[in-house]
């Protein structure tokens, strides 16, 4: 007897309620098409074809992170729209996850957080460095010579 595999919706479900309990601001998303809908009232002039179902929004400290995941039964395919929609996304710097199943899920928090504790080390270690500078403290071990201490009065 073949097994019954969750519905995109059940998985959606799943997940989201999964990240909202994690201290994620967790949703999903209504879309009427890029076409437009003939009836719609509002304009959908900049509605995009692939846009993902959900999203996920959490801020750690300095960093804000956004999340946005296109949910599919295992082994479905994206549409051509969602592949286009992922791949500007991500050149833009963006995190953007196709999910079948809740262990996906966590396997992607997970990636995500050596992301996340990498760029908290580098505001840490920015912020260091410009603490350094506006305290001055920076100039003193300047090496002499260098044409770049203060001139003396």
């Amino acid at each position: 007897m073949k097994k019954l595999q969750p519905s995109e919706t059940q998985i959606e479900i799943q997940v989201l309620d999964y990240f909202a309990k994690r201290g994620w601001f967790a949703f999903s998303k209504e879309t009427i098409g890029a076409g437009g809908n003939k009836r719609a009232k509002r304009y959908t002039r900049f509605a995009l074809k692939g846009i993902p179902d959900s999203s996920i929004v959490r801020s750690f400290g300095l960093l804000p992170v956004h999340v946005e995941i296109e949910f599919k039964r295992p082994g479905q395919p994206r549409t051509p729209g969602q592949l286009a929609f992922a791949l500007a996304y991500d050149r833009k710097g963006g995190h953007y996850w196709l999910i079948d199943s809740l262990e996906v899920a966590k396997e992607k928090e997970r990636e995500l957080e050596v992301w996340i504790n990498k760029r908290l080390q580098e505001i840490a270690d920015s912020v260091a460095v410009k603490s350094e500078l506006l305290s001055g403290s920076a100039r003193t071990k300047l090496p002499e010579g260098s044409g770049l201490s203060e001139p003396e009065k």
